[in-house]
């Protein structure tokens, strides 16, 4: 007779092999389409690579995608630095951003309330910055081509008031108005987020700038086939193969939080013909969030090394506390010092 714990080890290897069929097909499907940008005449930069649907990757950090997950490639097989251990990619100094000057009211609000609730339970300041405004006939080299914001005449804004610094430049992608996508952290320099039209909600705008702020998608976490598990033959037929690669430990540190079914960061799935099913059926019609989660919070907080902020917040309950389920494991990492 087959015991328990015999059987969730099953169910975990069954996930993985179907989880790992999708990933080797989406790694094929990725490398075709990093090829087709290849062939370009403006490869240099000027071409940006979208993944996931709003993941915004310079080519260099495609290639490296597609080659750390690629299980033939060399670079797979040796243990990559650590991108998230590293202040190169994280906002020490706050977050500077400034508006395209087309941007919309909406748009402007949207990403105004959303910063607002990423600042107010994190240790991560917002600062929105005024700027002068400059069109120029020719691409600037330093924030070239598809990703650069225009002004109506399709000239690119260059920046003039505060060069040197790191920032933000939120508006719309003028050749693609409706893509909502941002960078994972920060890339230094003038940094692109879109919030194209139907982007303008709370939703994708706290959803973008926890990419910037270095939130990966939940359900691409390297441990994630002990919790969901990809239906094949739907999201082959939504054409949805290549967004499915999960990241590496390398790339990816979940600082041993529990995996988060209601993250801000999580895709939602169909009712009907679903994409990801949850191992813990609770969460079958409730992947995914439209608000900021307490463990979003606290991923953010322990990635910015402000776990202190974060547990005396919860100390003066000015912040609400997860589910039961979470809560032990989540107490214990937050008060180690702390007696059962």
């Amino acid at each position: 007779m087959l015991t328990q714990t015999t059987l969730l080890f099953l169910t975990i290897l069954g996930i993985s092999l179907v989880n790992a069929n999708i990933e080797s097909d989406a790694v094929e499907t990725l490398k075709e389409k990093l090829a087709g940008l290849q062939g370009s005449s403006d490869e240099q930069g000027s071409r940006k690579f979208v993944h996931q649907g709003d993941i915004l990757l310079t080519m260099d950090e495609a290639r490296d995608l597609i080659e750390s997950v690629d299980k033939d490639s060399n670079r797979h097989k040796r243990q990559a630095q650590r991108r998230n251990a590293s202040n190169e990619n994280l906002w020490v100094d706050g977050v500077k951003y400034v508006f395209h000057p087309s941007a919309s009211r909406g748009l402007k609000e949207g990403f105004k309330v959303a910063a607002e609730a990423w600042q107010k339970d994190t240790c991560i300041d917002f600062k929105l910055m005024k700027r002068e405004e400059v069109g120029t006939g020719d691409d600037d080299p330093s924030f070239a081509g598809r990703n650069a914001l225009r002004n109506s005449n399709g000239c690119v804004i260059t920046r003039v008031t505060f060069a040197g610094d790191d920032y933000l430049h939120v508006g719309v992608d003028s050749k693609h108005p409706n893509e909502c996508a941002s960078h994972v952290g920060k890339l230094g320099k003038e940094q692109p987020l879109f919030l194209g039209k139907g982007c303008e909600s709370f939703l994708h705008a706290a959803h973008e700038i926890g990419h910037a702020l270095g939130l990966y998608h939940t359900q691409s976490r390297h441990d994630r086939d002990q919790y969901i598990k990809l239906h094949e033959d739907n999201i082959k037929e939504e054409g949805l193969t290549g967004e499915f690669v999960k990241v590496t430990e390398s790339q990816n540190e979940n600082y041993g939080l529990p995996y988060d079914y209601g993250s801000i960061m999580h895709y939602r799935s169909p009712i009907e013909d679903p994409l990801i099913i949850p191992a813990d059926e609770n969460y079958k019609t409730t992947m995914g969030s439209p608000m900021i989660s307490f463990i979003d919070l606290l991923m953010i907080n322990t990635h910015y090394n402000c776990t202190g902020f974060f547990s005396s917040k919860i100390e003066n309950s000015e912040l609400i506390k997860p589910t039961s389920h979470q809560l032990v494991k989540l107490e214990t990492y937050l008060f180690p010092k702390r007696k059962a």
